[in-house]
């Protein structure tokens, strides 16, 4: 396919799609089924002044003796044409009232089964609060348990920490300190070869 008609064939269907969305029908179910009606009843109404403009011409046409069952045939027609009218927009008031008696029942499950959700909600909500209010207990009945475990244990003395205070109070000798062993060996060294 060549470039051309590549792009004639996609500006057709962008053409398209923004009619659709252009001209799309608004106006809620209700205007629309009100327009609707307002179209029969026109049309109807166009219907009887055409037949009755046509039966107009026709009683012209003939002679008087004539015209008289013509006339008195009309006002028939028109209770007929009224009485299957009214039925019907009766049939379409039944209809419309059936639809709203469904979306009712409708809207009414949907609520009880939003209640019914909220209720679990408010069910697993109050376990949870339960099971953490346990799981705190729990832990501050172990806490305390610790607690006196720790309280019934006999305290070990320090006797360390006096030796070590003990040690600090007398300074030691040099020799004595890791860092000075060298002197240590150096004047045993010395004192070995005065000796000999």
């Amino acid at each position: 396919m060549s470039h051309a008609a590549l792009l004639v064939t996609v500006g057709a269907v962008v053409t398209c799609v923004l009619a659709a969305l252009v001209f799309r029908p608004t106006g809620t179910a209700e205007e629309r089924r009100m327009r609707e009606e307002r179209r029969m009843l026109r049309a109807l109404e166009a219907q009887r002044r055409i037949r009755d403009a046509r039966r107009a011409r026709e009683t012209s046409r003939r002679p008087a003796f004539y015209a008289q069952p013509a006339v008195a045939a009309a006002p028939q027609v028109e209770a007929d044409d009224r009485q299957e009218t009214e039925l019907r927009i009766a049939d379409q008031e039944r209809k419309r009232e059936e639809k709203e008696a469904a979306a009712a029942r409708k809207a009414q499950r949907n609520a009880e089964k939003r209640a019914q959700r909220r209720e679990e909600q408010e069910r697993k909500a109050t376990a949870k609060v339960e099971r953490s209010k346990a799981r705190a207990a729990e832990k501050q009945q172990r806490q305390d348990e610790k607690a006196v475990l720790n309280a019934e244990r006999p305290s070990q003395p320090q006797a360390a920490p006096v030796a070590d205070a003990e040690a600090d109070e007398k300074p030691k000798p040099l020799a004595e300190l890791p860092l000075f062993s060298w002197a240590n060996r150096d004047d045993d060294d010395q004192a070995t070869r005065r000796n000999t």
